[in-house]
């Protein structure tokens, strides 16, 4: 889970639920910005200027923040260990990602928030990423998805979008 609070308190249901206990992966926090200080009426300036940069500036980041490549590199180093860990390695085949399993497909849990999970998703589903991952998946706040390792033969296994964006659990609970 990413160190956040945010995260941190949204992983604690599910942990005691499933009596396990989360494991906090810096490299899965959120893009950094630099609004630290700035009141409500300037951040909302630093994003609305940030946006309309030309599209060729967007990789460079939020003004004055890490970069959305390094960001990109960051959350894909974070999940493909977190994978690894669980017997989960990606190679490339032809111009696409195929991925070997030791052992049988582990359940495995990420909360992050809503970039981190989009670029998570990105590297899993092998898309070309973009600086505006959040938008290409754009999910509300405590939304989940769902991703599964498909057998694609002997090449090896293929992640497949079972479910995106999941809100029935605040529906159920009258919170939505």
């Amino acid at each position: 889970m990413s160190p956040y609070r945010r995260s941190q308190e949204t992983a604690a249901p599910l942990a005691r639920a499933k009596g396990l206990e989360p494991v906090t992966i810096e490299g899965l926090a959120e893009v950094g910005v630099a609004v630290e200080g700035l009141s409500q009426e300037d951040v909302d300036r630093y994003f609305v200027d940030g946006s309309r940069r030309p599209l060729s500036d967007h990789w460079d980041g939020w003004p004055g923040a890490e970069t959305f490549h390094d960001f990109h590199e960051r959350v894909s180093a974070a999940l493909v260990d977190v994978l690894a860990r669980h017997g989960m390695a990606p190679k490339r085949e032809h111009d696409f990602t195929v991925w070997n399993l030791e052992g049988r497909a582990p359940n495995i849990a990420i909360v992050a928030h809503g970039g981190t999970n989009a670029v998570a998703l990105s590297q899993l589903l092998d898309v070309d990423p973009v600086p505006w991952e959040w938008l290409r998946f754009e999910s509300e706040l405590t939304a989940y998805s769902v991703v599964q390792a498909r057998d694609l033969g002997p090449s090896g296994l293929v992640w497949s979008l079972q479910a995106f964006g999941m809100v029935d659990h605040l529906i159920d609970a009258g919170l939505r």
